[in-house]
């Protein structure tokens, strides 16, 4: 993005990014999926900035926020959205999220309505399936966390370099290898190379595995009390267009688009999915 800062959030770093006009229309909050950092929105910040002050940030333990020994899920980083909007934004805005973003902007929207008067949500991700009885969850969920260090750390050093991440985009995130360019490796190698990283990867892995970590998406979807766009690629493989056309079943007053894309419509797919939020936000006028 245009303009980038750090900004000291309940003592980490955290860095932050910012472009467009304070004097154009509603404000929108760019938040990234697992893994990721504002670099994802290389593609949608610049365009959406035109008619918008975009802001963007990076969630704590990614990107180029500290790799912090942290009480990773998301509440912490529900928490750390409405902290930094509360500080720099302060009046309502559109939250766009992808992935692991997608469902900390859903839980951030139904926990804090004040500061959101519009959701995008592109490839949302569900919770921590929970298909067997509590305490069998809780059982494997200690073995899990047991075992994660043992697995977690000889796997990252693999599976960090800027071979295997742009073989892994090419095969399972991205439709189009030919989109995987170097920045795009460059943005997910770069934080992996980080003291502290393989750590942070143990720790968010852990957490994962705890019962907490995540909220159901349906009761958020439920209380949801401001104009909502899902977004999903055609083609995506991390997250099934299946599980978003559920929803759409499920919450009919949520707006639908599929895209022909993979995991990350925003990044693969830019000129469509920018379109389609001009629009969208256009057509809420008023109400956006």
């Amino acid at each position: 993005m245009k303009h980038q800062r750090y900004w000291f959030w309940r003592g980490y770093r955290v860095r932050y990014g910012y472009q467009g006009s304070q004097t154009q229309g509603v404000p929108l909050l760019l938040v990234h999926g697992f893994g990721a950092a504002l670099e994802h929105w290389r593609y949608n910040a610049p365009v959406l900035g035109e008619h918008h002050p975009v802001y963007a940030l990076d969630l704590l333990g990614f990107g180029d926020a500290q790799k912090a020994s942290a009480q990773y899920g998301v509440r912490l980083w529900v928490a750390q959205v409405y902290e930094f909007w509360r500080t720099f934004i302060g009046q309502p805005v559109c939250l766009v999220g992808h992935s692991l973003g997608a469902l900390v902007s859903l839980t951030a929207a139904v926990a804090h309505p004040d500061m959101v008067r519009g959701l995008v949500l592109i490839s949302l991700p569900e919770g921590r399936p929970t298909l067997q009885p509590a305490w069998l969850n809780a059982w494997v969920g200690g073995l899990e966390r047991l075992l994660i260090p043992v697995v977690t750390l000889p796997l990252f050093y693999v599976l960090r370099q800027p071979g295997v991440i742009r073989w892994v985009c090419r095969s399972q995130v991205y439709q189009d290898p030919e989109v995987v360019n170097a920045a795009l490796v460059q943005m997910f190698a770069r934080p992996a190379q980080e003291s502290g990283a393989g750590l942070t990867l143990c720790r968010l892995a852990q957490a994962s595995s705890r019962p907490g970590y995540a909220p159901r998406v349906a009761p958020l979807l439920a209380a949801l009390s401001v104009p909502g766009l899902l977004i999903w690629g055609q083609q995506d493989r991390l997250i099934p267009i299946q599980q978003g056309q559920k929803w759409i079943q499920q919450f009919p007053h949520l707006q639908w688009a599929a895209i022909p894309a993979g995991h990350c419509p925003q990044d693969e797919a830019p000129l469509v999915v920018n379109q389609l939020l001009d629009e969208w936000l256009q057509q809420w006028g008023t109400g956006l």
